[in-house]
């Protein structure tokens, strides 16, 4: 579980996309949002590894994928408004 910074309560990673090219790693979750981490730091993965965090939707991200050369991240959800 992932805790939200604007959450106090844990949140469930729903998807994980690794880039093609380099050590980063994209994880989005329930709430949604989309957290980088590097997998090449010496850090074990948690809330202290985190590299950037996007809140992006306001409700959960299902899929991630890079695109070939890792310029965008495509995001597959269903946002209800």
């Amino acid at each position: 579980m992932l805790i939200d910074k604007a959450e106090p309560s844990p949140v469930l990673p729903f998807a994980m996309a690794a880039c093609n090219n380099n050590s980063i790693f994209a994880v989005a979750d329930e709430a949604g949002q989309v957290r980088l981490y590097d997998s090449a730091d010496d850090v074990e993965i948690g809330l202290d590894g985190e590299k950037v965090s996007f809140g992006l939707h306001e409700n959960s991200i299902f899929d991630l994928s890079w695109s070939p050369d890792d310029l965008k991240l495509v995001r597959f959800l269903i946002d209800y408004y």
